[in-house]
């Protein structure tokens, strides 16, 4: 009946403190700005500029499969050269490729390296050979067919080379890779919501309440208070004051980091945390012993903890 009596009076004397309800109202106050601040989106393709010569099958089939694709980048047809070049300079464009007249047949036919397909690209163009790589392995996805056709050269075989790498490419029984996603990923849009360091506030205001309850038991120490305890006692009524400060911002700190990060490793890590300040707070009572000196080291180690916030946080 006495710890009951000590705990109810202890928790109604911190919950008095202005302080203490602020920092419980500054917990309350970051989790509902990030729960209710709207999500955004953020683009994040990268645009690729396609100027084609050779209109036809060959390249409706490149742009289908492109757009199919799950990609960061984005390839977007213009009407003419010049356009192309403008886009590029201004960085519009990651950068541009020109597909020249015949280019898939020559393609085909082995005679590429006549009738290159052309790429513009400023000094400032960073991915070049990426989205080559892209573009290459679409374009031989098209080509793949008519291309083994011609490799062979053998027209009495071609019903059974198609139906042969037919079944290459989609059997079961050939090892490939498959693209179980679904698309449930969309790199061209990102949405994100603004970074609140609910987390690390947390810590920082356990800490804080944890060495409050301890400045508190020292000036009730001070103040003669409980000249007629014995030591077992003191004991107990400081590890109460303690106890009794950690838990309301611990108990309100929970709740806050399981509203804005779910059941995560956050969770336990603030039930951590409030153990280690605990004992952290019993082990500065009997290094500390007058509640003036506390008060000058409480600013210095607030100060030391908002910086590691700060770094934390960046």
């Amino acid at each position: 009946m006495q710890f009951i009596n000590r705990f109810t009076v202890f928790t109604k004397r911190i919950l008095a403190h202005k302080m203490y309800l602020v920092m419980l109202a500054v917990l309350v106050f970051l989790t509902g700005l990030y729960k209710l601040l709207p999500s955004k989106e953020q683009s994040t393709d990268i645009k690729v500029a396609i100027y084609c010569e050779d209109t036809g099958e060959y390249f409706d089939a490149l742009m289908a499969e492109i757009e199919r694709s799950n990609s960061i980048y984005t390839f977007y047809i213009v009407n003419n050269e010049d356009t192309l070049l403008n886009d590029v300079k201004s960085s519009y464009a990651e950068c541009g490729f020109v597909i020249p007249d015949n280019f898939f047949q020559s393609f085909i036919d082995g005679t590429a390296d006549e009738n290159p397909i052309r790429m513009y690209k400023t000094p400032s163009s960073t991915l070049p050979f990426s989205i080559c790589e892209t573009l290459f392995a679409q374009t031989y996805q098209i080509v793949a067919e008519q291309l083994m056709l011609s490799c062979t050269d053998l027209d009495a075989y071609d019903e059974e080379l198609v139906s042969i790498y037919h079944d290459y490419t989609s059997g079961d029984e050939v090892f490939r890779l498959m693209d179980v996603t679904d698309h449930s990923f969309d790199f061209k849009t990102m949405i994100y919501r603004i970074n609140i360091p609910v987390f690390e506030i947390t810590v920082l205001l356990i800490l804080f309440a944890g060495l409050l309850g301890l400045l508190l038991y020292q000036k009730d120490k001070e103040k003669r208070i409980y000249l007629a305890q014995n030591n077992r006692n003191l004991f107990q009524l400081k590890a109460l004051s303690v106890l009794t400060s950690l838990l309301p911002i611990f108990s309100v700190g929970l709740i806050c980091n399981v509203i804005t990060y779910g059941f995560a490793e956050q969770v336990l890590q603030v039930l951590l945390t409030a153990i280690a300040v605990f004992f952290l707070a019993m082990l500065l009572s009997f290094i500390i012993r007058k509640s003036t000196l506390l008060e000058k080291v409480l600013p210095l180690i607030m100060l030391i903890s908002v910086i590691g916030v700060f770094v934390t946080t960046l």
